[in-house]
């Protein structure tokens, strides 16, 4: 009894709040067990909620890194129960989970028609799959999408622009006017909110419980009714969000698989590259302006100071540039402080528009010591070094160093500042090593592995986002700092490997396994030609762009487009090749005789990218970086080459005005209220918006459509150990996959990805392809056509069937009369063998014009490049 005082002494006090007084709220006990499951399925909907004892949702040998430790279940709106289970603090309370689970299992058994409601579900369902007591609570029905609801889902879809107001808290607050207790109301001071740590006893714990169930039954009731009752919104895309959440549960499960030591040695590496690159801009700024700028803190790391150079060697695991930084900079504020004398100089003045050149000169007081990592202050530095091409911020009025900016200055200025190309690099590391490298060291699992923020709800397309988790807290609950969308793919040779070769990092957890990336090829272009049946387009992607070549549009005994081959028979790769044609609208057909063609057709691939989503003559500019009068000149040649494309803006932008919001292919809507604004920025905002919202957003459905769908092949296949997705990244999907299986899985994937029947019932003109590169990291370097070829790994060759090329003499003697002709001389082969050859020959692109087999002198004849 005196320790129950006391207890009572600690608690926070907690008063009702004023809408409970209506409500039924209610200690779950073996008494009424029953009684509520009872309740739950004669309801047509009930809420369902966990309280665990933190946020890691990362499943061990088939259990979470949390626990669940009680269960809130709500028969209706005003009525709801806590029951608890694992309590560490009135323990006394808790039931059993032979019983609890028991009761679930009945309570979720797909015969049931009542549905559970859940809020932000796929937290919920994880830590009631994976719980550790009852094996795959509730599995069949949170793989059945029409068995279950979620009102986080209902809300994005409903509005899918509002970034906020989607958590449960708020939404009570806003839609329901019932405001809730919060955790941090029951739990202070604390960033470790375990639950179990709460005496359930404690009316303020059965309270906050056991309204979450309650108040999410409420707030389904009206976003249902709304969703439901609004013809526009599209109950296929509903379901397709929660296959396709129950898929992304799946995908965060497996994780990411790190070479940490690989890693390691690229933070080690690229911490070097940084603090070299920085002493070089000190260096060079030290020279122009005459006098050391150099702050103490870094002749601290140097060794000028204490004598021990910090960078050298960079070998201490665990501690990163950042910390070796923040530490100098501390121990120079305490002991060795810079000078705070200040050096007044006349200088030009700055404009805020780039556009024009502000007049006279102004009076300006610097540092005498600079902190270059500082933006405000290498904003000051380039000013007393007079670096030309600076502009200032309108809002702050200091100078503007955003990464676009103070890429143009940088490139501009090199020639009379060499050392400017170290800002820009150090500055690239930089980022390199906080958002990726320091990461993948500092954070990975007991196993290796780290668990991506994928969020299917952020963007209004539809399109997948995976955010940094900057709160450190975040990081023990077992996420990650890694936006892994963000990641490089570049074979750009002038970065050092410790940028160009992050994805490196990635890799395989067994060796028996190989990372597959399947990556929709081309798949923007693709889609705008077939919502817009643009007809030049249309008949682009079945045409050679070299020889001029048609292919016939055929439909496959599945029902869906031939594409046509990869090779022309003249050789070219160049069939369904758009950019070619924009470049002939623009320059002329002799333009491919020019010298200077690449840049040309470049210059049509940025325009199509550029135009398609509507942009203007200025889109045109910020492409090819041309003036405004070229811009201009090639948007309305654009225009007037592809009409079908026009027609089809028009209709989008009509149907936007009369509606307030456009679809895509598969009926999401993204909502455009500002298309008719008076205020030009929102209205042409919403304008574009008209024109890539339903390019981007069916987009994202097709990845969407296949993840679900995948999922639920592997699954039916039994493939779960051997068959890993692990990442998506805008239009590309990333696995892992026993070698096994891969042939199969890949045939299998690529299928689900282009041919399935959602896609079918499109009728689109305009097929969907898949490039797949393999590998053992996600540098993937062999990509399946080669393989197929014979080229590449031999144990993927092998695994795919890949027919090694035949090895043929090249004849001594020259032909006389056919100098740019090879012949390559092949005795004793069958027809059949040497037609393959010739295939061969034809698909590794070796061909100019024309090639020829003659099957009697058993030689093939190849005019080559």
């Amino acid at each position: 009894m005196f320790t129950d005082m006391l207890e009572g002494l600690r608690r926070p006090k907690i008063e009702p709040k004023e809408w409970m007084s209506d409500c039924e709220l209610i200690l779950g006990t073996t008494d009424n067990l029953e009684g509520c499951i009872e309740e739950c399925i004669n309801s047509d909907f009930y809420g369902l909620d966990v309280e665990t004892t933190g946020l890691d949702q990362r499943v061990f040998d088939g259990v979470t890194k949390d626990k669940i430790v009680g269960i809130c279940l709500a028969p209706s709106k005003d009525k709801g129960y806590y029951f608890p289970l694992t309590h560490s603090e009135g323990s006394s309370h808790n039931i059993s989970w032979r019983l609890m689970g028991g009761a679930l299992k009945r309570l979720f058994d797909v015969s049931v028609k009542a549905q559970p409601v859940l809020q932000n579900a796929g937290f919920d369902m994880e830590f009631l799959e994976f719980n550790g007591y009852v094996d795959a609570l509730g599995a069949e029905r949170w793989n059945t999408p029409r068995l279950w609801h979620d009102t986080k889902i209902l809300k994005y879809l409903l509005n899918p622009r509002e970034k906020g107001g989607r958590g449960l808290k708020q939404m009570s607050k806003g839609i329901l006017k019932r405001e809730m207790i919060e955790l941090e109301d029951l739990i202070p001071k604390s960033n470790v909110k375990d639950y179990s740590k709460l005496d359930p006893s404690w009316s303020a714990c059965v309270l906050y419980a056991a309204a979450d169930a309650m108040n999410t039954v409420g707030i389904f009731e009206i976003l249902n009714k709304e969703y439901t009752e609004a013809v526009h919104h599209s109950s296929f895309i509903y379901t397709l969000e929660k296959k396709v959440l129950v898929a992304t549960r799946w995908m965060m499960r497996n994780r990411v698989y790190v070479d940490r030591k690989r890693a390691l040695t690229f933070c080690q590496e690229g911490q070097k590259l940084w603090f070299n690159s920085l002493l070089e801009v000190y260096g060079g700024a030290n020279d122009i302006l005459g006098r050391d700028i150099t702050p103490n803190y870094l002749r601290i790391l140097k060794g000028e100071i204490k004598g021990v150079n910090l960078f050298d060697p960079m070998e201490v695991e665990g501690m990163s540039y950042k910390t070796r930084v923040d530490e100098a900079r501390k121990e120079a504020l305490r002991n060795y402080p810079d000078s705070q004398v200040k050096i007044r100089k006349e200088v030009p003045r700055l404009s805020s528009d780039p556009r024009r050149k502000a007049e006279g000169l102004e009076d300006i007081e610097f540092p005498s010591v600079y902190d270059i990592l500082s933006p405000q202050q290498l904003g000051l530095l380039f000013r007393e070094m007079s670096v030309p091409g600076l502009t200032v911020t309108e809002k702050s009025g200091q100078v503007a160093t955003a990464r676009d900016i103070l890429e143009s200055v940088v490139e501009n200025a090199s020639k009379d500042f060499p050392f400017m190309g170290k800002i820009k690099s150090f500055r690239n590391l930089a980022k390199a090593l906080g958002q990726y490298l320091i990461p993948f060291v500092e954070d990975v699992g007991v196993d290796g592995t780290l668990k991506p923020k994928f969020d299917q709800m952020s963007a209004d397309t539809g399109r997948f986002s995976c955010k940094t988790n900057k709160q450190p807290w975040k990081v023990r609950d077992g996420g990650c700092r890694v936006p892994f969308q963000g990641i490089p793919a570049t074979y750009d040779k002038s970065k050092p490997d410790c940028i160009r070769l992050m994805r490196d990092c990635i890799t395989v957890r067994d060796k028996d396994f190989w990372l597959a990336a399947v990556d929709y090829a081309g798949v923007e272009l693709r889609l705008v030609t077939n919502l817009s049946r643009e007809p030049k387009w249309v008949n682009a992607f079945y045409s050679c762009s070299d020889c001029g070549k048609a292919y016939e549009m055929t439909e496959g005994e599945d029902g869906f487009p031939l594409p046509p081959p990869s090779i022309c028979t003249c050789g070219s790769d160049k069939i369904g090749d758009l950019h070619t044609g924009t470049a002939v609208a623009f320059y002329g057909d002799s333009a491919k005789q020019r010298e200077d063609w690449k840049v040309l057709r470049g210059n049509g691939k940025a325009c199509n990218f550029a135009l398609c989503y509507g942009g203007t003559g200025k889109a045109v500019q910020r492409s090819i970086g041309c003036g405004a009068k070229e811009g201009d000149e090639k948007y309305r040649v654009f225009t007037k080459t592809y009409s079908g494309l026009i027609r089809w803006w028009k209709r989008q932008h009509e149907f936007a005005r009369a509606h307030g919001y456009v679809k895509t292919a598969m009926g999401r809507i993204q909502p455009l209220p500002d298309i008719k604004s008076d205020e030009y920025r929102f209205k042409s905002k919403d304008e574009r918006k008209a024109l890539n919202g339903p390019i981007q957003g069916t987009s994202a459905d097709v990845t969407k459509l296949a993840m679900a769908l995948i999922y639920d092949k592997v699954l039916e296949m039994g493939w779960q150990k051997k068959l890993l997705m692990i990442l998506t990244v805008h239009d590309e999907i990333v696995f892992e996959i026993h070698k096994d299986i891969l042939k199969e899985a890949i045939e299998v994937i690529s299928n689900l990805m282009t041919k399935n029947t959602v896609i079918q019932k499109m009728n689109w003109p305009i097929p969907l392809l898949v490039d797949v590169e393999l590998g053992k990291t996600w540098t993937v370097p062999y990509d399946l056509k080669d393989i197929e070829q014979g080229e590449g790994d031999d144990e993927l060759v092998k695994i795919f069937g890949g027919q090694k090329p035949i090895e043929v003499e090249k004849p001594k003697e020259e032909v006389a009369d056919l100098p740019p002709i090879e012949v390559f001389q092949v005795s004793a082969l069958d027809p059949d063998t040497v037609e393959r050859l010739a295939q061969w020959i034809k698909s590794r692109r070796v061909l100019r014009e024309e090639w020829d087999v003659q099957h009697e002198g058993r030689s093939i004849k190849a005019l080559l490049v």
